[in-house]
């Protein structure tokens, strides 16, 4: 399926818990979550302390989630200024696509409209793809234990520093696009001038 078919949207906790808690389900033995109980604890969190982002295709089907925290859980949650990525799960056939990127841009696209400014996100220390992922995004700021007792290291940043390098990103890319575009062009019409000389 095409990224441009499926859609992100934040989920509400009476609409959509049992969908998440499903989607969860299927990725409990990545998230190191042990049972469905675990899987409970972490969507009631996120609805009680912040929100979830999920991806859907045009049947429904959550084939993505992005849960986080409206403050740092280790502060009790008390730095509103803070958003803290908490748990992102991607079914398996979207895993090498940009879906976690859209997700997390749109999550700090709206995080930096209602006025947050710092965000943090956790890798498990013995995850070297999660690592290598999250210190292209921020600094890494620790070593520590999740709620759940995980070693990981913490990963952060500003909002606006990371949306804006993003950006720049995407401007070069566009341009690379562009000017590779235009050299096919012209080689493809050098290619073809011979034929077209008497």
């Amino acid at each position: 399926m095409n990224l441009s078919e499926l859609t992100h949207r934040f989920c509400f906790r009476q609409i959509d818990e049992d969908a998440i808690m499903q989607f969860l389900m299927t990725q409990q033995e990545e998230l190191l979550l042990d049972d469905k109980t675990a899987v409970q604890k972490v969507v009631d969190r996120l609805f009680d302390y912040g929100g979830i982002l999920a991806t859907f295709t045009p049947d429904g089907e959550i084939v993505a989630m992005l849960g986080f925290f409206f403050g740092d859980p280790s502060h009790h949650f008390e730095d509103k200024d803070t958003l803290f990525l908490y748990v992102a799960a991607i079914a398996k056939q979207y895993r090498l696509s940009r879906l976690f990127y859209q997700g997390m841009l749109f999550v700090m696209r709206k995080g930096r409209e209602l006025g947050m400014i710092n965000f943090r996100m956790q890798a498990n220390i013995h995850d070297p793809y999660s690592n290598k992922l999250y210190s292209r995004m921020g600094k890494p700021l620790g070593e520590s234990r999740t709620m759940r007792g995980h070693r990981v290291m913490t990963y952060g940043g500003v909002i606006q520093d990371l949306l804006a390098r993003y950006e720049r990103t995407q401007k070069r890319v566009e341009h690379s696009s562009k000017t590779q575009y235009a050299k096919n062009n012209v080689q493809h019409t050098l290619f073809l001038a011979p034929a077209f000389i008497p």
